[in-house]
């Protein structure tokens, strides 16, 4: 029944978590473009695994799948 519970909340809880990943993945692309390589270095993972995150969560990546 807990975990039910917390499953309904993070279901609820999606849509705002997926927009604030969005904005959050732009904001540390955009400050990693104007810094160091090595800092560059460090986001560049970041980035790239909350971009297939929310392509995940947006059905971005089965409609990919889907055409090939």
């Amino acid at each position: 029944a807990v975990e039910r519970l917390a499953n309904c909340r993070l279901v609820a809880a999606a849509p705002e978590l997926l927009e604030a990943l969005r904005v959050t993945t732009d904001a540390l692309a955009a400050y990693c473009a104007t810094h160091t390589r090595r800092a560059r270095a460090a986001c560049c993972g970041i980035v790239l695994d909350s971009r297939a995150a929310i392509a995940k969560a947006s059905g971005a990546q089965s409609k990919a799948s889907e055409q090939a």
